[in-house]
Formats: C-alpha cells, structure tokens, sequence
C-alpha cells in the first residue's frame, strides 16, 4: 500500500509530538547564578520572554539566519514549563515532624545567638496555624494514594497541594526567615537538604546510605503527580526543577529519562557577589553558602552539595550577566534556541564554540587522571582546529588510572613507578601505613592512586607541582609546538574546565586571544595573569555557552534527513520534475496530432505517480 503525502505528513507530526509531551528541565549553578531567573523565563508566556525579534531579511550571518528559524519555530510551538523547586520538596520533609521539633531545630541552630533567637522564635508564630492545617493535609493526602495510586495520583487536591498551596506556604516560611536575617533561609535549607540525603529525615543527620536517594525519589513524585494529571487531559508535561545541587540525584534523573537535560547556569563570582548582597544577603553568609555548596570528602561526598561536579555534569551552560532587561532577554533568546532544538533536533547545525568544545568533550576521556578529567582544544581565529590535549602523564610515562597502590608496595611492575616511589622508605611507609587493604575489594580491581596527593599527605603541603599529569591545556600546546604551529593572528583555546594560573600564563605567551571554560577556575588565573600587561594582548576569558555531550547528539542530530522531511511535508521532488520535463521535451520537439494522446498518457502517468 502506498502512503500519500498526508498521510506522510501525519506521520511527521506524530513523531515530533511525541518529543513535546514531555520535557524536563533541570537546572544548577551557584546561589546567586540565575537559577531562579531562568525557571521564571521558562514558565512565562512567550510574548513575556522578551526574546529578540529576529531580523528580517538583513542577516548578518549564519548565526542571525539559525536564530530567525529557531525562534519561528519556538513561537508557533510554545507551551511554558511548570516550576518545581527543590525547596518545595525539603518542605515536604519538614511536614512530616510536628511543628514543635520544627521550631526546637531552627531555634538550636542559633542558641548562641539570643537575638536572633528570640525574632525568630516571634515569626513562628506567624505560620504555626497553616503549618498544622498543610500537614493535616498531607496525612489525608497520603493515605488516599496509598489506598489507590494509580488512580488517585491525578486527584485535584493533589495537584492542588504540591503546586499550589505548598509553594505558597514555602514562600510566607523564607519570608519570613528573610525578616530576620536573609542569610538564615539558606544556611538551614541546605543543611535541611543534607540530613535528607543523610538519613531520609529533616532533622536527622544520621547517615544511612539506603535513604541517598529519598530526595530524588519525592522530587519524581512531583513530576509523576504532574505527568498523571496532565496525560489524563491530553496535556504536555513540560518541567523546569529549580535547581539541582547533588550530582548523584542528577545521575538517577539522567538514568530515568532520556527526555531530561541539565541546564548549568554560571556568573563570575563578582557578578555574584553583587546580586546577593542587593538581597541583603552580607559576606559572612554569602562565603558560608559558597562553602556548602563545595565538594565534601568522606560521608559527606554523596550527600552534600557539590555545585562544580554538578556543572560538569550538565547538557546545556548558559551564563548569566546580570539582571536587567537587555541580560534577560539574551537569557530568554538561548532558551528558544533550546527549546527549538529538543522539539526538532537539526534544525540547524551547532555554533563554532559548541563544535570545537564538543571535540574537547570528547577528548577528555582519554585522560588517565583519577580525579577529574579535562580536555583542551586550540583553534586558529576561524575556529579550525590546531591541537588537541588532555590532561595525563607524560609520554612514556603511566598514568594515574593504571598505577596499582599494591604493585607499588610489592614493588611489581617497577617501570609503572619512579624510583622515588621505589626506593624512598620513609614514603614507602607513609603510604603503607595509610593504605587498607581491602582484599575483597582488591581482587576486583586494581587500586589507582594520585601521587600527588600522596605526596601532598607525606609532605603536609598542598602544592599542585607535584601532579604526574600534564595539564591538558599544556598538552594541547606542547602538541602545537612539536609541530611547528604559530599562532600569528592569535588563537583560542577550549577547555572543559578552565586554565589554571601556569596554563593561564602559558597561553599569554603562545598568543591565545580568547579562552572558553566552561566552569572558573578557583584561584586568581583571571585577576593576576590573563588581566594583566599589554591591554592589547590579553587574552579574554568567556563563559562558554551551548550544548556539549550527549546533548550535542540529541539535540543537532537530524531525526530524519531535512531533504526527506521536506519531500514528505511539501512535495519537493526535483528529481522527478527533471525527469519529467526530459520525457515531455523528446516528444515535444518532433510533435504532431499523433502524438498528442501520448503526451496526455505521460501527464496522467506522472501525476498518478506522485499522487496529484
């Protein structure tokens, strides 16, 4: 049976359909990035994003020529996302204790603090009554699900109570929070946030490692309350979470939905800095929720919040420059270039920045460092490729990932070692000494070991020389000059992290213009060595912007050729039009009555065919 155009088309619309009904966002960034701003953009109207109206027929380039697609395509598809915030759900969990351990919690974490104390023991007060009536609620709530889920998961009092009525309350606690001091809220939900990871409880700080993922497993209640009620009428989903701060909820997101992308947002700290302190918030609280918001060690690692490891982990970076109006809207036109891309990926192809960071992406994984792997890339101006590199062990050397701790002690496999690490007894001791040798776990696997940071221990010292590695910047140098490249008028490096201040002082020497990272570099790379000097030569450190990953897959990989989809939705055919002009003209040229009925043959003929 022969499909017709129409029924082609149908086929077309339904499989970009299935791509509509259900999208989640999920964002991350540091307190103060835009997190909140961006989820605000997504839920608004698209006449209330304020996007840039694309030129008309005065292009300036390929990228004003994406836009204008993308954003034709954005508007007549727009449907504005529904905004669950993280701290909704940590409110879920303080609803489960009674009002009384509530207030005895908050009022401990400032028992030195009497001042304090005593205003914020007279906001409870405030909230007291809706707090008792929102968890009388809740039990009601919950013994309905339990009683039926499948069916009472679409109820509208549920709906109800997750998207309004706990938002709502959320908002009265933190303002009232924010009466007292703006630093409060923070510091207790984050810690709040933490002893829900620990142990699955608010006020619980008890590890127990089968409650880690509790959190994620309520936030997805969210989403599936959303998706029944929705579904049910014939709904799309579309989800914004604001905003991820633990990497191991983002892998059970990433693990469960193939429709979910991570959204990193980044600002400079000084951008920051001056956002927060606007709101109040002073520098005591601003650098103690920074400091949270850092990688732990221990116990604390797969519980707290780690804002770099996150970064790391997203699809898609936007940065954030401000606040005002003209900042927004550069916001709001790289959400409709997203938006655009998950709906019909390929509309277009990347930018230059997401090709050349995508093969820095890529390169990464080569790397033999156990700690964190980076790749590199240097372009020429034009954004050709010149070098690539990662970070590891010199050539000829073993890297990180293949030196075995137990080989070391037993002193197998010498050439993997230096003869420091072979011959020093004093060192040899120390790493004895600190090592547990886990049989079970050894018989598994090797046991890889950072030199460095062994060193580091046997030294009590914290100097990054004493790394095996190469950092992939300067490999990505070293390769440009084993191989006699100039950068005459001036290059660009990509980095997946960004260059540290030797590799910052490296690329001012080589002559690189302008650096993209993806995440700052925690030290002074910026402020001492790329701004400083010859004005004229400085290299500009840019926030890279776009989507890298697995994402950069998704979202430029044509789900059916263009060409094709063209045919099938338009009838654009050349091919058959050349054919026919062909057959029609050999008969034309030597026409008489005769031929006439032939020639009216090959028109019905061709039309049959093409199902005109």
């Amino acid at each position: 049976m022969k499909m017709n155009q129409s029924n082609q088309h149908k086929y077309i619309d339904e499989i970009y359909k299935e791509r509509d009904k259900f999208i989640i966002i999920g964002l991350t960034g540091y307190t103060g990035s835009g997190c909140s701003t961006v989820a605000n953009l997504f839920s608004s109207e698209f006449e209330d994003l304020n996007a840039p109206i694309p030129k008309s027929n005065c292009y300036k380039g390929k990228d004003d020529r994406s836009y204008a697609i993308l954003y034709d395509y954005a508007k007549s598809r727009w449907k504005k996302f529904t905004v669950i915030t993280a701290s909704s759900v940590i409110l879920t969990f303080i609803l489960e204790n009674k009002f009384s351990e509530f207030k005895d919690f908050v009022l401990n974490e400032y028992k030195d603090e009497i001042e304090v104390k005593n205003k914020i023991e007279k906001e409870f007060s405030l909230f007291e009554k809706e707090y008792n009536e929102l968890n009388k609620k809740r039990l009601e709530l919950k013994a309905l699900v339990e009683k039926d889920k499948e069916n009472n998961l679409c109820k509208p009092d549920l709906f109800d109570f997750y998207f309004d009525k706990l938002p709502a309350f959320h908002k009265k606690i933190r303002d009232s929070f924010d009466r007292v001091n703006k630093g409060i809220y923070t510091k207790l939900w984050q810690k709040i946030g933490d002893n829900i990871r620990s142990s699955g409880e608010a006020f619980n700080s008890l590890f127990q490692p089968e409650k880690m993922f509790l959190f994620a497993q309520r936030l997805n209640m969210f989403i599936k309350i959303l998706r029944k009620r929705t579904i049910d009428n014939d709904k799309v989903v579309h989800v914004v979470i604001d905003a991820f701060r633990n990497p191991f909820e983002i892998f059970y997101f990433k693990e469960r939905y193939s429709s979910f992308y991570l959204l990193a947002i980044s600002a400079t700290e000084i951008l920051v800095k001056q956002r927060l302190f606007k709101k109040g918030i002073d520098y005591k609280n601003f650098y103690e929720a920074k400091n949270n918001e850092e990688s732990k060690k221990g116990e604390k690692y797969f519980i707290s919040q780690d804002i770099p490891r996150c970064l790391e982990l997203a699809d898609i970076y936007f940065h954030n420059n401000g606040d005002n109006l003209a900042d927004l809207s550069e916001l709001a036109a790289l959400i409709i270039r997203y938006y655009a891309l998950i709906l019909h990926p390929g509309l277009v192809a990347p930018t230059a920045q997401e090709r050349c960071m995508q093969i820095a992406y890529n390169t990464k994984v080569n790397s033999g460092c156990i700690s964190r792997q980076v790749g590199a890339v240097v372009t020429n101006k034009v954004f050709s490729v010149l070098s690539v590199g990662w970070n590891d062990a010199p050539k000829g050397q073993v890297p990180c990932n293949l030196c075995d701790i137990n080989h070391l002690l037993t002193n197998n496999d010498k050439e993997a070692f230096s003869d420091f690490e072979l011959k020093d007894k004093n060192y040899r001791t120390f790493v004895k000494s600190n090592f547990i040798n886990d049989k079970e776990i050894s018989r598994q696997r090797i046991v890889p070991f950072c030199f460095k940071d062994t060193y580091n221990g046997f030294k009590n010292d914290k100097n990054q020389v004493y790394t095996r590695a190469l950092h992939a910047e300067e490999n990505a140098f070293l390769q440009l000059v084993k191989n006699g490249i100039q950068l005459k008028d001036g290059g660009i490096l990509f980095s997946t992290a960004s260059p540290c201040e030797l590799c910052s002082k490296k690329a001012f020497q080589l002559g690189i213009k302008t650096i993209y990272a993806i995440d700052p570099y925690p030290g002074i790379s910026e402020s001492q060595i790329l701004n400083n000097g010859d004005r004229k030569n400085r290299p500009k450190l840019v926030f890279f912007e776009g989507a890298i990953g697995r994402a950069y897959t998704s979202l430029y990989q044509n789900m059916i050729p263009l060409k094709d989809e063209n045919e099938m939705n338009y009838g654009i055919n050349f091919k058959k039009g050349i054919k026919r002009i062909s057959d029609l003209h050999s008969i034309l040229k030597d026409i008489d009555d005769k031929k006439f009925e032939a020639i009216v043959s090959i028109i019905k003929n061709e039309l049959e065919k093409n199902d005109y």
